[in-house]
C-alpha cells in the first residue's frame, strides 16, 4: 500500500554570491517533509503541495544500528528507515522483474518556454508536459519492487546526476534514504546552483563547469524537488527518497530492469510522480531464483474535466 507524504515548500529567502565563493548563505531553509507510514494518509483538501511516496516495506520495530556514520545526517536515523529490524544483507536466492512501460490515451502537450541562447538544449528536456518514446515508451517513471522480507543494501554511497544545457539529465530520480546525491556540471559555460527543495539548506554550493560534483544529502525519507538557484525556474527534477534499494527509473525506451530481488511474493508499483494528480499503479508477482519475472505496463493519461485554459491531466493506468 502506497504512503502519502505531504509537507509545504517555502520560498527561498534571496541568497547571495560570489564568484570563486566556495558557498552563498540563506537566509531561510525548507522544512523536511515528514517521515512515512506504512498505512496510506488522505490528504484533506488544501492548496498546499501534495507529495507521494512509493511503497515501504512492512514496518518493523526499530532496532537501530549504525550504517552510514560518514554521513552528515544521524546513523540511526538511517537504520530506522532502511533496515528497522537490523537485519544482516540479504545474501540468499534472487530474481529479476524487467519490463517495459508505456502510455496510451492523451498525447504530451508543448511546453512554451524562454530560454536564453545559453540554454536552448533545455527544450528537449522539459519542452513538453511529459516525455515518451517511439511506440509511446514512457520516460521518468518509477518502478518499485517492495513487500518483501529482507534488507537490500544499497548499491553505492550515491546517485550521481548530470547538468548540461540548463537541464538535468533526467525528470525523475530515485536513490535510498542513506545515499547522497552528486550533482556534477557537464556544461563548458554555465554554473548552477542545485537546490534540493523539501531539505533544510544552510549553504547553497555552486556547480562550475566541469568542476567537483556538489553534494546534497536528504535528511528523511520523502519527496523533494531538484531545483537550479540562479533564475532557471524550467529546471525541475522529482527526487524520491526511499525505504528499499530494489527500484528504477525508465529512459526514453520505457525499459526497467530491477535486480537482486530475494525470491517470494512481491508487489510492483508504477509511479508517474510529475503528472498530477499522478499515475500510480500496483501489481503483485512471485519472484523464482535464477528467473525474470516479465511485466509491462501501460498507463493511460486523460483529460481532467479541468477549467478553461488548463491543460491539466487525470491520468489512470492498467497493466498487462
Amino acid at each position: 500500500m502506497t504512503s502519502l507524504l505531504r509537507f509545504s515548500l517555502v520560498s527561498l529567502a534571496a541568497t547571495s554570491c560570489a564568484l570563486g565563493a566556495v558557498a552563498c548563505k540563506s537566509n531561510a531553509s525548507s522544512p523536511a517533509p515528514e517521515a512515512a507510514s506504512s498505512s496510506p494518509l488522505r490528504l484533506e483538501a488544501d492548496k498546499r503541495p501534495r507529495m507521494r511516496l512509493l511503497p515501504g516495506l512492512k514496518e518493523q520495530r526499530p532496532k537501530p544500528m549504525p550504517l552510514a556514520s560518514a554521513l552528515p545526517i544521524p546513523a540511526a536515523s538511517v537504520d530506522q528507515a532502511v533496515n528497522p529490524r537490523n537485519l544482516p544483507a540479504y545474501s540468499g536466492p534472487t530474481g529479476v522483474v524487467e519490463g517495459v512501460v508505456r502510455f496510451k490515451g492523451e498525447k504530451p502537450q508543448n511546453v512554451a518556454l524562454q530560454l536564453p541562447d545559453a540554454c536552448s538544449g533545455a527544450a528537449a528536456m522539459y519542452g513538453s508536459s511529459f516525455r515518451e518514446g517511439p511506440g509511446r515508451t514512457a520516460a521518468d517513471v518509477l518502478v518499485a519492487v517492495t513487500d518483501y522480507d529482507a534488507y537490500v543494501p544499497a548499491p553505492g554511497p550515491n546517485v550521481r546526476v548530470s547538468v548540461n544545457n540548463c537541464a538535468y539529465d533526467r525528470r525523475t530520480i530515485a536513490m535510498t534514504f542513506g545515499q547522497r546525491l552528486e550533482v556534477l556540471n557537464d556544461d563548458s559555460k554555465n554554473s548552477y546552483v542545485p537546490m534540493l527543495i523539501g531539505d533544510t539548506a544552510p549553504a547553497h554550493m555552486v556547480a562550475v563547469p566541469h568542476g567537483d560534483p556538489i553534494k546534497l544529502y536528504p535528511e528523511r525519507v520523502g519527496h523533494y524537488l531538484l531545483e537550479d538557484e540562479m533564475n532557471r525556474p524550467w529546471m525541475k527534477a522529482d527526487v524520491y527518497v526511499v525505504k528499499y534499494a530494489t527500484f528504477a527509473v525508465t529512459g526514453m525506451d520505457g525499459v526497467f530492469r530491477i535486480e537482486g530481488i530475494p525470491v517470494g511474493k512481491v508487489k510492483v508499483t508504477a509511479d508517474v510522480p510529475w503528472i498530477v494528480p499522478g499515475i500510480e499503479h500496483t501489481v503483485e508477482a512471485t519472484v523464482e531464483a535464477g528467473k525474470t519475472t516479465k511485466l509491462d505496463f501501460t498507463l493511460d493519461v486523460q483529460k481532467s474535466p479541468a477549467p478553461a485554459g488548463s491543460a491539466s491531466a487525470a491520468p489512470s493506468s492498467s497493466v498487462k
